[in-house]
């Protein structure tokens, strides 16, 4: 993508809070995952696949689509019509490292980031568009602008809520199930997983000795907690 269709906005960034940077956003596909994201209010980081991995929730500068995430072949419109293709703006004010800041700061070997890096390009990316939050991004009315859904050839960008009422059917269309406490160690031995930010949450009442109230819930095959107060 030209970088001259960025847009700019100033924002705070980590170690310069007057650097320049552009719009961003997360993107993802399928219904389960938004409405997982809406739901659950938080951008999870990333699931840990080995020992050691320094996870992030990964934003990208490309006004138009991200290609590390593309997994159908055909472009973003082919894309859509198959998955569904959505993006979440993200406010200006987040703190955020680029991908050379993740590479030098995060603690993550240099050489999967390089083949990250590597991957990326293959599949039409631009590293220099990839930024990331080291935490788990709140989705809330300080945090996101909008969300956005592509359908005939463009993006269609919404409030939050504007979106969960225009595409209520959709919504309603994702099952959302109540997982009982005693029902976890079930599903987790049938395959199901821990969202990260759950797992997060669990280590925290571990590492404190502080209850929490939550309840869980199933959607698709990921196990997800939401709070009261939410």
């Amino acid at each position: 993508m030209n970088e001259s269709t960025i847009t700019p906005n100033t924002v705070s960034t980590t170690g310069n809070e007057n650097e320049t940077r552009p719009a961003l956003f997360h993107y993802t596909a399928g219904w389960e995952k938004i409405v997982a994201i809406l739901t659950t209010k938080v951008i999870c980081k990333e699931f840990k696949f080995y020992e050691g991995q320094a996870t992030a929730a990964w934003l990208s500068a490309n006004p138009v689509w991200e290609n590390s995430v593309m997994k159908v072949k055909g472009g973003l419109p082919k894309y859509a019509e198959k998955l569904g293709a959505f993006r979440i703006k993200v406010k200006g004010d987040l703190p955020l490292l680029t991908w050379n800041d993740f590479v030098e700061k995060s603690g993550e070997r240099k050489k999967i980031c390089r083949s990250l890096e590597m991957i990326g390009r293959k599949q039409g990316a631009n590293p220099a568009e990839w930024y990331c939050s080291l935490d788990h991004i709140p989705v809330n009315g300080d945090t996101v602008e909008s969300v956005g859904i592509f359908h005939d050839g463009k993006w269609e960008d919404l409030s939050v809520e504007e979106f969960k009422k225009k595409y209520s059917r959709e919504f309603s269309s994702v099952a959302v199930l109540p997982v009982p406490h005693d029902r976890i160690f079930k599903l987790l031995k049938k395959g199901y997983r821990i969202s990260p930010f759950f797992e997060d949450v669990l280590k925290g009442i571990v590492k404190s000795g502080r209850s929490e109230s939550f309840m869980m819930i199933r959607i698709g095959n990921i196990i997800h907690c939401i709070f009261p107060n939410d």
